[in-house]
């Protein structure tokens, strides 16, 4: 009557010592991922030279901008992120989607968006693709399973829609060639006008006889 008793023990104790190993195994592979996590946000991303030439805004353009702090809040999270390792990249992103939900926010309450407000539709229309690839790429950020490739095509595409936006942003400000021909005819119209005076010989007073006698 003992043995069924000490097979239940035995198998007992053979389950008990299943759960501890198992346990043991859990908790290290927990220390493998985040091992590995801490690993991987130490991985460099260099984009530079795939990047289009830089566009640099006109003055006109630059100086409506200076109040616009979605746009000059962008431009210095991107210029960091064109050389960074993944775990600045993640947290430059995460302060590039924090800056459109507070603008949608801003428009949910109603509250004026000093300059955004004033763009013109061309222009917001390039700020909703920028906000798209943000989006996106948060998304690809967050990832169990990271691709460090399809990461960095991602930022190449946001940074080329950033300057996309410049592009539009500079348009908003330039003369058309009717404009700049127009300017042109006039300040040569008035060019001839000062050339003509320049040459008419100034008329000399006439003396007359009369008054020497």
């Amino acid at each position: 009557m003992k043995t069924p008793f000490y097979l239940f023990l035995l198998c007992l104790g053979f389950i008990a010592s299943s759960l501890f190993i198992a346990c043991g195994d859990t908790n290290q592979t927990t220390e493998v991922v985040a091992e590995d996590t801490a690993a991987v946000d130490t991985l460099s991303i260099n984009v530079i030279d795939r990047l289009k030439p830089e566009l640099r805004l006109t003055q006109k353009a630059s100086d409506s901008s200076k109040n616009w702090t979605l746009y000059t809040s962008l431009e210095k999270i991107l210029l960091k992120t064109k050389d960074i390792n993944l775990g600045d990249l993640k947290e430059e992103m995460a302060n590039a989607r924090a800056l459109f939900d507070k603008k949608e926010q801003a428009e949910e309450d109603n509250i004026s968006m000093p300059v955004a407000i004033k763009q013109p539709p061309a222009v917001n229309a390039r700020v909703l693709v920028i906000e798209t690839k943000i989006k996106i790429l948060n998304d690809l950020l967050l990832k169990e399973s990271i691709d460090i490739n399809a990461i960095e095509v991602q930022l190449i595409e946001l940074h080329n829609a950033f300057q996309d936006l410049r592009l539009q942003m500079n348009e908003r400000y330039a003369k058309s060639i009717e404009q700049m021909l127009e300017e042109l005819r006039e300040e040569q119209e008035e060019q001839d006008a000062r050339d003509i005076n320049e040459t008419t010989p100034t008329s000399r007073p006439s003396l007359s006889l009369s008054e020497n006698y």
